[in-house]
Formats: structure tokens, C-alpha cells, sequence
């Protein structure tokens, strides 16, 4: 009998809030009310029929999502799973043949939603090896909670390397089609500005160290204060909005490590679920992997983002 992959097992985290009511404001949090709200909208789609035609068009439309074993542990903790969508590829199964590139393929995922005390909306979403979709999940949650396309979502990231031993290689910065740039920079197809230290140049040492700064650096005005800091070696681009993405390529020796300043994509770590044991169809058990989502999460989120 072959012997089945092992795939590891892991959880990404992030959280939701209110965007600001005026510009310069802090994020708001989420009340109970509107958790509930959220709550119930997943409740009624764990009912879905994905039998039905019109049901699968929706999925594939990104306009549903299926959950399933919804629980409520408490009135600020919920578990649950959902099925994400995977199609636009043909493969060839042992049993059934081609599965053709339209078809629909749904895999399963465990997920829990926690509100705090701060009014942030924890999320965690597991993955399965290189399978998962916090994308899926994301979208379902603005969805389903009241007016959720105004909420900021957050993903968080640990990077292993010390700050202290690192040295920047290179600043890479993704400029959005159509925005200007008041310099004779070469930005090539993709739009990204490549920043290089050089006491020589403009960009010194010492400005390469303020973006390590950012690294920490939680707040809405990132965008701003990147822009600021480009203004400092003569590049102006209009507006804030036009940086969609900026990451650092840093050395600790002979290693390499991209750090994201942020990103418009989902760069959060996926946080390592080792003592979670698979079942006989590849997947991991509800309740051990609950456990240990909630553990990971009180463990590496909570206890660093929330005030004791």
C-alpha cells in the first residue's frame, strides 16, 4: 500500500476593524452586535445545497462560500469550516479519469473567528501544505457582516531573523499603473522602484535604517510615511495610494529573507500546527485542530496584541 503524504499543518492569523471615520483617525472596533450579525450569516450558510446548479454557479463566482460545523463556544468564539472553491486546471484522477478545468473542486478548511475585548476581529484560517484560502474567507466575512466592504483586515507575520543582524540588499516598491514619478527612475513592466544602498547615492545607509523603523509599525499613514521617506532621495509620486506594495530584501550572512512592509496579497506567516495528526482521507481532525488553532492563537496573537 503506498504510503500517504504527510502535509503539514498550519494557521495563518489577522484581524478586522472599522476603517477610521475621518482621515488621521484610529480604526474602530467591532461591536457584539455586529459580531453576531456575522455569526448568523454563517450559520444560514452552512445550509447551502452544493448540489444545486445555481448553488455551485455562485461558488464558482466567489459570491458564496459553504461553511460547515459551525460551533459557538462562546459568545466571542466561533469554529467552523468551510469548502473553497479550486478550478481553472484539468488533472487526471486515478478512479474518475480527466477532471476537466471547469469543473468544481471543493477542499475543506477548519477557520475560527475571535472578538476581543479591543473590538479586533481575530481570524485564523488553516492550511494544508500549500492548500488553503483566507482569500475565500476574507471575502465571505466583508460579506456577511453589515456594511463589511468599510472594514481594514490586518495579517500578522513573525520573522524569524533578528532585526539587529540584518543588512538591507535592496528596497523593492510596487508603483500602481498610471501614477507619475517626478524622477528618471526605471521602473520597467512591472512598475516596482528598486532602492539600493549606497553611501555614494542619495539613498544612504541611514535611510535604508528608517524603513527597517516601519517594520513594527502597525499603523494607517505606513503609505505616507514611505512616501515621505522616497521624497528624501528626490522621488515624488502623487498619491499615497499609488505604493501598492513595498518589501525589503535583507542578508544575515549568507542568508536571504524578504520582509514586507505590507502588501496588497495575503503575506501573513503560516504558524506550524505540529502536534495535529491527519486522518485516513489526509485531513486533520475538528476538535484537535480547534485546540490547537486556539492555543496558537492566545499564544502568538493574543498575549503580544492585547493588553493584559
Amino acid at each position: 500500500m503506498p504510503k500517504q503524504k504527510k502535509e503539514a499543518v498550519s494557521v495563518s492569523f489577522h484581524h478586522f476593524q472599522w476603517r477610521p471615520d475621518e482621515d488621521g483617525g484610529q480604526p474602530r472596533g467591532i461591536s457584539q452586535s455586529e459580531f453576531d450579525s456575522l455569526v448568523q450569516g454563517i450559520t444560514n450558510s452552512s445550509q447551502l445545497d452544493v448540489a444545486d446548479a445555481a448553488i455551485q454557479s455562485s461558488i464558482r463566482a466567489g459570491e458564496l462560500l459553504p461553511f460547515y460545523d459551525v460551533e459557538r463556544e462562546t459568545s466571542q468564539l466561533l469554529f467552523g469550516s468551510f469548502d473553497a472553491a479550486y478550478l481553472g486546471h484539468a488533472f487526471v484522477n486515478s478512479e474518475k479519469g480527466k477532471i476537466e478545468a471547469n469543473s468544481l473542486n471543493l477542499r475543506r478548511f477548519g477557520f475560527l473567528l475571535y472578538l476581543a475585548s479591543s473590538g479586533k476581529l481575530y481570524v485564523g484560517t488553516q492550511y494544508l501544505g500549500n492548500y488553503g484560502s483566507y482569500g475565500d474567507l476574507r471575502s465571505a466575512i466583508k460579506r456577511l457582516l453589515p456594511n463589511g466592504s468599510r472594514t481594514l483586515d490586518f495579517a500578522y507575520r513573525d520573522d524569524s531573523l533578528e532585526i539587529g543582524n540584518l543588512v538591507t540588499k535592496e528596497i523593492r516598491i510596487e508603483i500602481a499603473s498610471g501614477s507619475t514619478i517626478s524622477s528618471d527612475a526605471k521602473l520597467g513592466a512591472r512598475r516596482v522602484l528598486v532602492l539600493r544602498p549606497d553611501e555614494k547615492e542619495k539613498f544612504s545607509r541611514e535611510i535604508a535604517n528608517k524603513f527597517f523603523d516601519m517594520l513594527s509599525d502597525t499603523s494607517l499613514t505606513k503609505r505616507s510615511k514611505i512616501k515621505a521617506l522616497l521624497r528624501e532621495v528626490d522621488l515624488q509620486i502623487a498619491e499615497t495610494d499609488e505604493i501598492e506594495s513595498a518589501k525589503m530584501i535583507v542578508t544575515a550572512g549568507r542568508n536571504q529573507q524578504t520582509l514586507y512592509l505590507f502588501d496588497g496579497a495575503n503575506f501573513a506567516t503560516k504558524f506550524p500546527l505540529d502536534d495535529v495528526q491527519l486522518n485516513q482521507d489526509g485531513h486533520p481532525e475538528a476538535q484537535p485542530l480547534r485546540k490547537a488553532m486556539h492555543h496558537s492563537l492566545a499564544a502568538r496573537i493574543i498575549s503580544r496584541a492585547e493588553a493584559c
